[in-house]
């Protein structure tokens, strides 16, 4: 019996011991109001329920509050538009490439509140960027030289109460062998019994 006991305790300290590595997690808002704006032409304001911001984020719940804050997080990345990876650090020492993530909150299981924003400024005058603040606004801006002349877009999409929110924690290779381990143990432990 004792046996048994100290092999549960083993499994079960393994386990907690994963959960305190750091997590991936891949994310997805849906259904937004759009606006596109092309050379100062804008369209109407209209419902698409299939249009997406999603992304990836990592992060390590330090405190262990069951929040992911700002502090707490080791890389954030929106790819709905074009990857934009607004992890620390990623200034460019040329000065044209500048990207900011203002704040950052993620409760584990439910809300995921952040801003973060990427912005490319060539000398010339060219330049675009990518941005979101979710539960406002998610845009993509463009401007630039084309031959003789200027090209300027601008894409926005607006929450609305019918966006969704979908956070899903990725798997990592390890907790598939620890898993396995734990199933296989449980198998031996029967089998002896």
């Amino acid at each position: 019996m004792m046996k048994k006991t100290l092999c549960a305790a083993m499994l079960a300290s393994i386990g907690l011991a994963a959960q305190a590595a750091p997590q991936q997690y891949v994310f997805s808002y849906t259904g937004f109001d759009v606006i596109w704006k092309y050379n100062g032409v804008e369209s109407a304001r209209s419902f698409v329920p299939d249009a997406e911001v999603r992304g990836m984020f990592t992060g390590e719940d330090l405190d262990h509050d069951g929040v992911l804050r700002k502090d707490e997080l080791s890389e954030l990345v929106v790819t709905s538009f074009s990857p934009v990876n607004v992890a620390p650090g990623c200034y460019d020492s040329s000065g044209m490439f500048h990207c900011d993530m203002p704040y950052f909150t993620y409760v584990l299981g439910g809300a995921l509140s952040f801003g973060a924003s990427t912005d490319y400024y060539h000398p010339e005058g060219a330049g675009a960027g990518y941005g979101v603040e979710s539960g406002v606004e998610a845009y993509i801006w463009h401007s630039g030289y084309y031959g003789p002349s200027r090209e300027t877009s601008f894409n926005k999409y607006l929450w609305t109460p019918a966006t969704s929110l979908s956070v899903t924690a990725v798997p990592e290779p390890a907790g598939y062998a620890m898993l396995g381990l734990g199933l296989l143990g449980i198998a031996a432990l029967r089998r002896r019994a």
